[in-house]
This record gives structure tokens, C-alpha cells and sequence, in this order.
């Protein structure tokens, strides 16, 4: 398949799953509901800005889950990361919260950058981001206040996030959830993690100006540098199929660029 024709599908795949979560919650029920959205970047519009409206519009409602079979049946259908279009993200947040900056402009997110190699994407990046989404809605975090994980795809690294609700009361529990984060990342050797506040990234509507949170990961999970807090987090089992990645085989993918919101919402940096 040539690069457009995959990337024609994958575009497909991400914008029209072939049917939505069911409200079947016979299943295994998870703790709370969780809603997949999708975005791309507009057309012609590399350095334009937005307001939070304009982006809201953009914004597509993949379908919501409240069981681990809903999870299966909704999260098999979309693209993995070495196969999604270019200028697009993937969202999983709580369910009836959106992911959008002013929706908690009291939180943060936890930023990870997968350098390109020759334009293809980092092998880790899919890895990295169905650990995340399994965490996620395993409850692995054990934590209410962590609301979503987002990956996004851009020209020279791709990006993934980590959403927390609330830093003003909440600072122990954001220290907590980072430690967590290190512990659950698996394919992260010697990858920084940095966080910003959402109030800053309103202002400068963009993903830069980031503080480092960690300064790397090694192979086993553990830091090179310091970290934060000394939380100690487990995860819950995960039931259903497990979709194997194969990034290595995939990482066919050319230039790609960064989605984000703001009350005024730059489309690229």
C-alpha cells in the first residue's frame, strides 16, 4: 500500500469507526465511562489561530465505552499510531469532559516527544501510547484527578499527553500521578518528561515552554535523573484481546503536525 493509500485509510478509520460503542453494560463494567475523539488539522491553515469554538467544531465524538468489551470493540476498529493521517490526534478522556484547555484551566499535562527517525515514526510511539490508554482506563493510576491521554502526530517528533484536572488544590496528587507515569511507561529509555500548566498554554497557545518533569527514563522504568514525590502506583488487569503493535513495520509515515486548543488555538507552532 503507498503512503497516500494508507494514510487515505487510516484518515477513514479514525473518522468513521464502522459502528459505535454499544450500550450493552452486561460486560465488564470499568469504573467510570470514557468517550475516543479524533481531530485534524484544518486545511491550508499551518499558522492560523483559532478560537476555542472554531476548534470544538472540529472536534469528532468517536464513540463512548463504559466496558472493557465496549473498549475492545471501539478501540479495534482505530488506526494505531504508525498508521493515523497526518495532522491528526487521538483524544480518550472521562466521559463528559472535553479535550480542550479552558475545559480545566486550573491542570496540566505531562508531555512526551518521540523524535522522528528519517521521518518515520519513533517504534515506541504506539507502545507507549496502548500502555497509556489500558492504564488509563484500568484505572492503573488510581487517581479521579488524571482526566485523559491525547497522542498527536507533527513534522520532526510526535506527541503524547497526560491530562490532570486541577493543580491549584491538587499539587501531592500531581507529584503522585508523575511518579506513577514513570512506573507504568515502559518503552520510555531515555525519553524527558515535561509538563505545563493549561493557563500557560492558553496564553501562548502552543505546546512549548514546557518544565522538564523528569529528565529520562531508562529501559527498566527507571529515572536517569530526579523526579518528583516518591509514589508508588499499581495497576489494575486489563481483560479483552490485546492488539500487538507493529510499529517497526509500519513507521511508513511522512511529515505530520501538531493540533492545538486555546481560547485563541495556533494550529502549528
Amino acid at each position: 500500500m503507498s503512503d497516500t493509500a494508507a494514510a487515505t485509510s487510516a484518515e477513514q478509520n479514525a473518522e468513521v469507526p464502522k459502528e459505535a460503542a454499544s450500550n450493552d453494560t452486561t460486560g465488564h463494567p470499568l469504573e467510570t465511562g470514557w468517550t475516543f475523539w479524533f481531530d485534524k488539522k484544518i486545511e491550508n491553515k499551518s499558522h492560523a489561530v483559532m478560537k476555542a469554538s472554531t476548534y470544538f467544531d472540529h472536534l469528532k465524538n468517536l464513540g463512548s465505552f463504559r466496558t472493557i468489551e465496549e473498549f475492545w470493540d471501539l478501540y479495534s476498529q482505530l488506526s494505531r499510531p504508525y498508521d493515523m493521517h497526518q495532522s491528526t490526534t487521538y483524544h480518550v478522556f472521562r466521559e463528559g469532559y472535553m479535550p480542550m484547555w479552558e475545559t480545566f484551566p486550573h491542570g496540566g499535562a505531562w508531555i512526551i516527544r518521540f523524535k522522528k527517525q528519517n521521518h518515520h515514526p519513533s517504534p515506541n510511539l504506539s507502545k507507549c501510547w496502548e500502555e497509556l490508554v489500558l492504564a488509563c482506563v484500568g484505572e492503573a493510576f488510581a487517581e479521579p484527578d488524571l482526566v485523559g491521554v491525547m497522542v498527536s502526530v507533527k513534522p520532526k517528533e510526535d506527541i503524547i499527553q497526560i491530562w490532570n484536572k486541577d493543580n491549584e488544590d491538587n499539587e501531592s496528587v500531581k507529584d503522585e500521578l508523575g511518579e506513577k507515569l514513570k512506573s507504568i511507561m515502559t518503552h520510555l529509555d531515555g525519553t524527558t518528561i515535561e509538563y505545563k500548566d493549561h493557563a500557560s498554554s492558553m496564553k501562548d497557545k502552543t505546546h512549548r515552554s514546557t518544565k522538564p518533569w523528569l529528565a529520562a527514563i531508562s529501559h527498566n522504568g527507571k529515572p536517569h535523573g530526579h523526579g518528583h514525590g516518591h509514589g508508588h502506583g499499581h495497576g489494575h488487569g486489563h481483560h479483552g484481546k490485546h492488539h500487538k503493535n507493529e510499529d517497526e513495520k509500519h513507521a511508513e509515515k511522512g511529515e505530520h503536525d501538531e493540533n492545538t486548543s486555546g481560547e485563541e488555538k495556533k494550529s502549528s507552532d
